[in-house]
């Protein structure tokens, strides 16, 4: 269900080609035991994420959460003078905001709503997965402050090094997954 109704039949479809292109990166990138959370709804507004990826950090053991934007873009360029709008090559000319700059806004918004990140707002972080396109069709966005490290074509240029949430167990994973989806206990700071 997305927004109280039924999806269409074209983001099924949508769903089921993004979803899958993620799902062969993370069993590549030997993150299989990462939980997805799919169209994440984010807390107090109607905004939702493609995917949060929810797992343990290899390092510290701590929770690790990974917003993802999912596109499934073959080229785009930004539209002159800005680095947060970008248009999509073949589709209508409209401006859209940049992949990065939407994920990076998921990722503020979490960090002042969701309770579970409270005081560790360094673990949730955001990257974007071109899934269907080359670096050399929206190499004017891989440009832009943040992208050469957090936006990602096919082939990925790294693969383990753009989802940070690594699990130590599907049970530790789990974990985390259930922690993000308590949002329920989300409030809105002052």
């Amino acid at each position: 269900m997305t927004y109280q109704q039924p999806p269409s039949a074209a983001e099924v479809n949508s769903w089921g080609h993004s979803l899958d292109a993620l799902a062969r990166l993370l069993v590549t990138a030997g993150l299989e035991d990462v939980q997805m959370l799919v169209e994440f709804a984010l807390p107090m507004c109607s905004l939702r994420a493609d995917v949060v990826l929810a797992g343990r950090d290899p390092k510290t053991g701590d929770p690790a959460y990974v917003v993802v934007e999912l596109k499934q873009w073959s080229r785009a360029r930004l539209i002159p003078g800005s680095d947060e709008l970008c248009e999509v090559i073949g589709l209508p000319r409209r401006a859209t905001l940049h992949p990065i700059a939407q994920v990076t806004r998921y990722c503020e918004y979490l960090r002042n709503y969701a309770l579970v990140l409270e005081g560790h707002g360094e673990r949730v972080t955001g990257v974007a997965y071109l899934h269907n396109a080359e670096s050399e069709g929206v190499a004017e966005l891989l440009s832009t402050p943040g992208a050469d490290s957090r936006l990602f074509t096919r082939p990925p240029r790294t693969t383990s090094s753009c989802f940070c949430a690594k699990p130590s167990s599907s049970t530790t994973a789990t974990r985390s997954a259930t922690n993000c989806s308590q949002v329920a206990s989300l409030r809105t700071r002052r």
